[in-house]
């Protein structure tokens, strides 16, 4: 009988069975901007299953994507938000519901860090 988990994650796109699991260490290919494409390293705040996950990234150069990631999850003064938060002075970032990509290169997607 075939493993459970190995249906999930082929059904998720995951060719390998490791599950996603609460702190993990992820990479998070950021979506836009200059760093574009760039990977930056991310805990997995909340696994539900093999795909999504929602993360924490943290934020390397100044430049970072950081207002249009986090500005629809909660009010950010530099899009008119009413909690005061200033996006710019923190050095991690949440991210919803990021898919997983096993070949680590899909812009907003997350993968386990490339063995080297």
């Amino acid at each position: 009988m075939e493993d459970l988990r190995n249906v999930e994650a082929a059904h998720a796109g995951i060719k390998t069975v490791e599950k996603p699991s609460l702190g993990r260490a992820v990479h998070y290919v950021i979506p836009f901007g200059p760093r574009k494409g760039e990977h930056r390293v991310a805990i997995i705040t909340s696994p539900w299953g093999f795909s999504p996950v929602n993360l924490q990234m943290f934020r390397d150069q100044a430049d970072d994507p950081c207002v249009d990631l986090c500005a629809d999850h909660f009010g950010c003064i530099h899009k008119g938000g009413g909690f005061g938060v200033d996006v710019y002075a923190m050095a991690t970032l949440p991210i919803r519901s990021a898919r997983h990509d096993e070949d680590g290169k899909a812009p907003g997607t997350w993968h386990y860090p490339e063995e080297k």
